[in-house]
């Protein structure tokens, strides 16, 4: 199977910043979450969550920041991996909507490019609720 040709997102991916003029990217480690950071729900011990990203192998992979937990875990391979070291998404004021993608497609049009993987394809952020408690994926 070829790889596909994601070259137009550069390389290093499309940031949000980047993409939509909005919000950018903080490096974070150890639990630390910047002002404004975009917040994704409550994990199970109830403690806020937020967007983030990570480098696993690799890949810039989606990330739930949990300050609670002292880091960010990333979803890979089946398994959810730790990171102390991590970058926070932020933006200004309240203009990031979690949106339900529609019947006939994966992705919303609008979505922001979080990451990508090592071959360029890129990677979202997306919130489903499990076990009464929202989680990032």
């Amino acid at each position: 199977m070829p790889v596909p040709d994601w070259s137009h997102l550069g390389a290093h991916g499309v940031h949000p910043s980047q993409q939509a003029g909005l919000g950018s990217w903080v490096a974070c480690s150890f639990g630390h979450v910047p002002p404004n950071a975009v917040k994704v729900g409550r994990d199970e011990d109830g403690g806020m969550t937020y967007v983030g990203r990570a480098w696993h192998e690799e890949d810039l992979v989606p990330a739930k920041v949990a300050p609670t937990h002292q880091g960010a875990f990333v979803a890979h391979s089946g398994l959810e991996h730790s990171k102390f070291d991590y970058e926070v998404f932020t933006i200004e004021g309240s203009r990031v909507a979690w949106q339900k993608p529609s019947t006939d497609e994966v992705v919303p049009p609008n979505a922001l490019v979080v990451g990508h993987t090592r071959y360029g394809e890129p990677l979202y952020a997306g919130r489903a609720l499990h076990e009464a408690t929202d989680r990032t994926t």
